[in-house]
């Protein structure tokens, strides 16, 4: 404490200075909280549970803001019986907010006459209170909520998510709760152990990477140089690069790496191939025009076919019971693989390139191209290859890529239901112990039953589902399925506590597990273990999966999507573009079982028929020269009751497009081994129309490369590709008065109609 009050003997004491003892407490306080603890806005405490079917209840706490700590000792009830949602459901926020008051007035009597003693009661605030308040706040209704936008001065404790028959879920937000300084300890402490043990061996990494280069210097002699540049002549003569060219480069538009998007005059788009740029685009994320359209059910932003949940697979035969809490307790971090993605590109402009063959051929990562959503970031955990299979995930499974060319239609998928390119970070602190099991047949898993044989008074736990290592254990690093259960949730024996989960995709042949991690003192139901001889029961000891229990399983069971058409039709919202649309290209995450199938159709304006996009016979967007400014679009789900795809609207997106007629691309300079005054520039392009099509190539060079410089001559040559479309190749030749050492190359390219586009599938250039 900085300051204090003196008293001395004798003096006479002004009630300012019985104030200042408080005050000068509370400053320090203060700032002990505000430099030590937080200066942020956290809670303690405020934990909600569910008293009644629309009733919830949460307890006292503490609110730390700006250094201030705010309580409230009684506990808030709050009863939405008389504010359900008419349809759909609503995502209602718990927050607290601190302000300061005088309580406690009680009587107290003041000194009015000093001579006479008199005295007269007054009713005065004895207390000056920081109080924490608890509020409500409402979000929108909808068939998937959003929660409600919480204004900087309020601190969101939990969301209740309510729908037309009550409370449904809790979700207590632990990101803006006060953490613990015995948590933090714990942490510490496991990051010194890791230290203790990594630390020398890291500092041993400078040796063995110096060890590891004078191996390679050691093997890389010269016979294995001559071997590659051997290869390496090969390659530039089939490449029609002389050997006295100084440097080479080649450039197959795959990727925008070699062109200046910034130079004012680019006016061009890069994929498999140079391409016509945007005249007019809108992008949106797709949704489905009828929120409550009865076909189909939206679960956590995804698109279902309506089903019902149907029991899959039980092992309930009842023998005893295990602690959970008698395991190891640990922070357990676990990887959450998100869906994979289908990407539909349709539209006159997407004209098949030779290119395209990349994908498959190991050479290039397809994954942040085609794949590649808006500013998102993937993370680099494949390893290429240069076989049949060109990705693996971080389990070592094949990530197979599935593409389709043809005029007026690009598809690319990727065939593995869920991937590590995106994913989830969960941390999950408790004991954890594990099932698991075969799955026999491809399955949406909808839920999952177990049983608690007895429950403490407090606490929840985690269900998650994972797939499972080549050696049998759960793999965290794999987790497809993360589920919260609220204690109020949780039934005792032998009641059984269905946990409903996000629908999620099992596939037939594969080998899952059930995880339950719970700080808590619970006890799970287990069964013999002869009776479930396709799992084994797992927990951990010292922060490792052990063996197995092959003695007992845990009792639980699957509940699976039973839908109830084999076909599902269901209008999107409407595709429009001022001036017309002739391209359409969807993005979004998608899984589409072996056994089921799904398109898109469209409806121009005024055709009155639907036309799939897969079908390119009855091609529609700017047939017979009329571009349609609007489109009906919807997706068309096919299957049977037990397998149907699933299509997420979240974080999808739809973008429709028409080129323009004229383009022009920079590319960033090219720096030459050394100076020369004779360039070769080769361009091949395909799918061009002479009758329609022009297209030229001039180098940039001098002060600033502002010097346009035209081709001193050129050669051409066509002919028709493998996929019956016409191509030219065309030789630049410029010859320079004198030598250079830097230069760009200048595309410009014209079509007399945005519905007749031809690309540049390749440029390759070399200087003598």
């Amino acid at each position: 404490m900085e300051n204090r009050v003196n008293f001395r003997e004798g003096m006479d004491i002004d009630p300012e200075d019985h104030n200042n003892l408080q005050s000068y407490a509370q400053s320090s306080l203060d700032a002990v909280v505000l430099d030590a603890i937080t200066a942020k806005q956290r809670y303690s405490g405020f934990n909600v549970s569910k008293t009644g079917i629309t009733s919830v209840s949460v307890d006292p706490g503490r609110l730390y803001s700006g250094g201030k700590r705010f309580a409230k000792t009684a506990a808030t009830a709050q009863d939405f019986s008389t504010g359900l949602p008419l349809a759909g459901k609503r995502i209602v926020a718990v927050v607290v907010w601190g302000n300061e008051q005088d309580t406690n007035v009680t009587p107290r009597e003041f000194l009015i006459n000093e001579e006479t003693g008199a005295s007269e009661p007054r009713p005065v605030a004895m207390t000056k209170a920081r109080l924490a308040n608890v509020q409500f706040a409402q979000g929108a209704d909808a068939p998937d909520p959003t929660p409600p936008i919480i204004d900087a001065g309020y601190t969101a404790v939990a969301y209740i998510t309510i729908s037309t028959t009550g409370v449904e879920k809790i979700e207590m937000l632990v990101a803006n709760r006060v953490e613990n300084l015995d948590a933090i300890g714990d942490s510490v402490d496991g990051l010194n152990v890791f230290k203790a043990e990594a630390g020398p061996k890291i500092s041993t990494l400078a040796s063995d990477l110096a060890k590891l280069s004078n191996q390679l210097k050691a093997s890389a002699g010269g016979a294995l140089l001559e071997r590659m540049l051997q290869r390496l002549a090969v390659l530039e003569y089939n490449d029609r690069i002389p050997t006295n060219a100084v440097d080479s480069f080649a450039d197959y538009f795959l990727s925008p790496d070699q062109i200046d998007f910034t130079h004012p005059l680019s006016h061009c788009k890069v994929g498999e191939g140079l391409r016509f740029p945007d005249f007019n685009a809108a992008e949106a994320q797709l949704q489905i025009f009828d929120p409550l359209n009865p076909k189909v059910t939206i679960r956590g932003g995804t698109m279902f076919p309506a089903y019902d949940r149907e029991l899959w697979l039980a092992n309930t035969n009842f023998a005893s019971e295990a602690q959970v809490a008698g395991f190891s307790y640990q922070s357990f971090s676990m990887v959450q693989k998100t869906m994979s993605r289908q990407r539909i590109r349709y539209g006159s402009e997407f004209t098949v390139c030779t290119n395209s063959t990349f994908w498959s051929s190991g050479t290039y990562d397809y994954m942040t191209q085609t794949f590649k959503r808006g500013n998102e970031t993937f993370e680099a955990k494949q390893t290429f290859s240069y076989g049949d299979v060109l990705n693996y995930d971080a389990s070592g499974n094949p990530i197979n890529h599935s593409e389709l060319r043809l005029r007026q239609i690009f598809v690319d998928t990727v065939d593995e239901p869920y991937w590590d390119k995106v994913t989830i970070e969960h941390t999950v602190n408790g004991a954890q112990v594990a099932e698991t099991f075969l799955q026999g047949q491809d399955i949406w898993l909808d839920a999952v039953g177990l049983y608690f044989t007895r429950l403490a008074n407090s606490g929840g736990c985690t269900v998650s589902i994972c797939e499972v290592t080549k050696f049998g254990t759960p793999n965290l690093q794999s987790v497809i399925s993360h589920t919260t259960l609220d204690r109020s949730q949780m039934l005792a024996y032998p009641l059984e506590t269905v946990v409903p989960i996000q629908p999620t995709f099992l596939q037939a042949g594969k080998r899952y597990a059930i995880l339950i991690t719970t700080a808590a003192d619970h006890w799970v139901a287990m069964t013999p273990g002869e009776d479930f001889t396709q799992g084994t029961f797992f927990y951990v000891l010292d922060g490792a999966y052990a063996q197995g229990d092959g003695t007992r399983d845990l009792m639980f069971k699957l509940y699976r999507s039973k839908f109830r058409s084999n076909r599902t039709v269901v209008e999107l919202q409407t595709l429009s573009l001022a001036g017309g649309i002739l391209s359409i290209d969807v993005n979004a995450d998608v899984i589409q079982p072996n056994s089921t199938n799904l398109t898109y159709e469209i409806q121009p304006a005024g055709s009155g028929a639907w036309f799939n996009l897969l079908d390119i016979d009855s091609y529609m967007l700017g047939r017979g020269g009329a571009t349609p400014v609007t489109c009906n679009f919807r997706a068309v789900m096919t299957g049977s009751p037990d397998m149907m795809p699933a299509l997420t609207l979240s974080g999808s997106l739809v973008r429709i497009s028409r080129p323009d007629v004229t383009r022009l691309s920079v590319t960033k300079p090219k720096v030459m081994a050394a100076p020369s005054q004779t360039i070769h520039i080769l361009q091949r392009y395909e799918n061009l129309d002479p009758n329609l099509n022009a297209a030229s190539v001039k180098l940039r060079t001098g002060a600033g490369y502002n010097t346009v410089v035209e081709a001193t001559s050129t050669i051409q040559e066509v002919g028709v590709d493998e996929k019956g479309q016409p191509f030219m190749e065309v030789h630049y030749v410029f010859a320079l008065g004198s030598p250079i050492t830097s230069y760009c190359v200048q595309e410009e390219a014209v079509t007399q109609s945005p519905m007749a586009c031809f690309h540049t599938a390749w440029r390759k250039g070399y200087q003598v």
